[in-house]
């Protein structure tokens, strides 16, 4: 037995080679002015060498096979080609240096090019072969996954499939800042926060621990359900298909919606590829559950900054856009805008942005068309916090506020040339007293105040802008940025 053992150790020595994760493959791009994480397997014990311009570093394989190399920082340049020697020599070849996001949500983010293909502004074909992009597949399970099925893709040709939002950005960052861009997008629609959070993080959520535990149930109990379902389908089918179709919303082992399926097969493999940092675009599965996706956000970037390993990398967050149909009056209770305030929420953490789209929505569209100014207000805001330009970034958000009798002085941050109201009269203020019967308030711009105030309203308890599903927003800073909706109480 032992001399079995033996030779099955041996032979499996003599087949093991060098191999690596596919995120290092040919035309990836490298992040500029980081030390650059390089891993892979090969057989245990293994001396492995990676060189590339000019500079290497060395690595051992551990007893799992397992090895991890650091480069040092580079300048932005290429194309070099990157050697990896161990058991096997890998050659690595068209690989630029430049800057690195990861893009990632649901379908607001997945949403290709080629569905805009009428619209001017989202071009099919391009010729940035510096810009490229690392399509993640789809994949969601109990398990987490150590490589991903995919290659680099050039923006030289069709980019017809590309992420419309992705390539904005993208090509928004390589405009100004003239190196090349790696895009790596990792998104599925459809799909709640959950699917994207670790499952050891979301354990420590208690809040959200019924619905997570709800829905693994429903994954154990698939293979009974999917039996009872074919069995009532074959019913129906048996009785000419009359009546309603058996239908049944299961959820499989592999589905996108198991709470830390899309971490495990599309979030794990990726971490620790060195990048400068991420844009987030979800939300719209989670507008049932807003009061709980502050605290999950929050925890999602924080965990993801955890597994990577770069400290706090930026983070953008793309908050949801004007949907749904327009109310003629004070809308109190609104779960998108409640979902937009939740995703405020991320700022408290640092190197956080969040994109405001409230302007740009579609009533009747949960997915809006103008892609090209989420990416570039995406971009403004990358070119503050991760790139340190002295530039208005983004809209005004709300500071803080004054009564002063019947009326509310509000100010703001992020003012850039002062406050706008495109349009004329500023809309879309509310005002409330103790009875919170709120109307529609007047509100006018005093220097880089807003003041409000109602006839109705003597004694003003609770003010808010754009609090609603599809509110008409029209309050900008001069540089053309839109206010992001807030809320508040005055005491």
């Amino acid at each position: 037995m032992r001399l079995i053992l033996s030779l099955i150790f041996f032979v499996s020595c003599l087949s093991a080679e060098t191999s690596m994760n596919n995120l290092f493959s040919d035309g990836m791009v490298l992040q500029r002015h980081a030390p650059v994480k390089i891993w892979g397997t090969d057989i245990a014990g293994q001396a492995v060498s990676v060189s590339i311009n000019g500079k290497s570093t060395k690595a051992t394989a551990d007893a799992n096979g397992k090895w991890t190399a650091m480069l040092p920082a580079f300048e932005a340049g290429g194309p070099f080609e990157l050697e990896v020697q161990g058991s096997s020599t890998i050659m690595i070849k068209d690989v630029l240096i430049g800057e690195v996001w990861l893009c990632t949500g649901q379908s607001n983010m997945a949403f290709p090019l080629k569905w805009l293909s009428k619209n001017p502004t989202n071009p099919q074909n391009a010729k940035s072969p510096h810009i490229r992009m690392f399509t993640v597949p789809k994949k969601s399970g109990g398990d987490k996954e150590s490589n991903v099925n995919a290659t680099w893709k050039k923006a030289d040709g069709s980019i017809a499939d590309w992420s419309a939002t992705a390539f904005h950005f993208g090509n928004e960052l390589h405009k100004h800042l003239d190196v090349p861009v790696g895009l790596i997008l990792s998104s599925v629609g459809g799909t709640p926060i959950e699917s994207w959070v670790d499952m050891s993080t979301l354990k420590k959520q208690k809040d959200i621990s019924g619905h997570v535990g709800w829905i693994l149930g429903q994954v154990k109990k698939y293979p009974k359900a999917k039996a009872e379902l074919d069995k009532k389908i074959k019913a129906w089918q048996k009785n000419g298909k009359k009546g309603k179709k058996p239908s049944a919303h299961l959820f499989a082992p592999n589905s996108p919606w198991r709470p830390a399926g899309l971490y495990n097969g599309m979030i794990a493999p990726l971490a620790g590829y060195t990048i400068k940092g991420a844009i987030w675009y979800q939300g719209e599965s989670n507008v049932g559950r807003f009061t709980f996706y502050g605290e999950t956000l929050r925890n999602l970037i924080t965990d993801w900054r955890s597994v990577w390993g770069q400290g706090d990398f930026p983070f953008i967050t793309v908050q949801l856009a004007n949907h749904k149909k327009r109310s003629t009056t004070p809308q109190v209770k609104s779960t998108w805008a409640g979902l937009r305030e939740a995703q405020n929420t991320s700022l408290q953490l640092k190197n956080t942005g969040v994109t405001v789209t409230i302007d740009i929505g579609d009533g009747g569209d949960i997915h809006p068309t103008n892609k090209l100014d989420v990416g570039k207000r995406s971009a403004l805001i990358a070119r503050k916090i991760a790139y340190g330009e002295d530039l208005v970034h983004c809209g005004p958000f709300y500071k803080s506020h004054e009564v002063k009798g019947s009326e509310v002085h509000i100010s703001f941050d992020n003012l850039g040339g002062g406050l706008e109201a495109k349009g004329g009269k500023l809309k879309a203020f509310t005002i409330a007293g103790e009875d919170k019967k709120f109307v529609w308030a007047d509100a006018s711009i005093k220097g880089d105040n807003i003041v409000v105030s109602s006839d109705k309203v003597p004694t003003p308890k609770h003010v808010s802008y754009g609090w609603a599903d599809n509110p008409d927003c029209n309050l900008y800073n001069k540089e053309g940025l839109p206010a992001s909706p807030f809320r508040f109480d005055t005491e």
